[in-house]
């Protein structure tokens, strides 16, 4: 994450980034719009100007008052056992060339998958039943955590224990990318 006060140091730190890993994700702050182009060509993977996303999420919540504090609660709650997570489908996991339909994940594990990104980037927003799930696929997927840790199982051939609190080694994501 680089995020200083000024543009151009963000620019300097994604290039200088960059230069020493060309596999690093970085996501880089802008402080304006027009600076957002030149973080993305300085290597940045995601450009971001906090103004203009508290301006959408304002307008979002005016547009769309009862979408925006489910999502708040599901993201931000602690109380709420719904969890949205990424699990990567890896290229030796069960699910690899089955439809969404063939792998039943709903019905066998109580997940809903509510988008998958491909390898190339492109994003299906609710996914037919048949689609099918490729090695290098991203789930984006719904589910209490016991289900994700078993999800995650199903797409690396690894089944995780459930233990621990989230955001300790024992959170999906990080079970799930080792």
């Amino acid at each position: 994450m680089v995020c200083t006060q000024s543009d151009a140091v963000n620019v300097f730190i994604t290039l200088s980034a960059r230069s020493l890993n060309e596999q690093l994700y970085i996501v880089a702050r802008s402080i304006t719009e027009e600076d957002e182009p030149k973080l993305l060509r300085a290597g940045a993977n995601r450009a971001i100007t906090p103004a203009s996303l508290g301006g959408r999420r304002l307008a979002g919540m005016i547009l769309r008052p009862a979408v925006l504090e489910f999502l708040d609660v599901l993201v931000h709650s602690d109380e709420l056992e719904m969890w949205l997570e990424e699990i990567p489908v890896n290229q030796h996991g069960e699910l690899v060339g089955q439809t969404l339909g063939q792998a039943r994940l709903r019905d066998r594990i109580g997940v809903t998958i509510l988008a998958i990104r491909r390898t190339a980037g492109q994003i299906i927003p609710n996914p037919a039943s048949d689609t099918l799930l490729m090695a290098g696929d991203i789930l984006i997927a719904l589910g209490t955590r016991e289900s994700l840790l078993m999800l995650g199982g199903i797409g690396s051939q690894k089944l995780a224990p459930l233990a621990g609190p989230m955001g300790s080694e024992n959170d999906a994501g990080t079970l799930l990318s080792s």
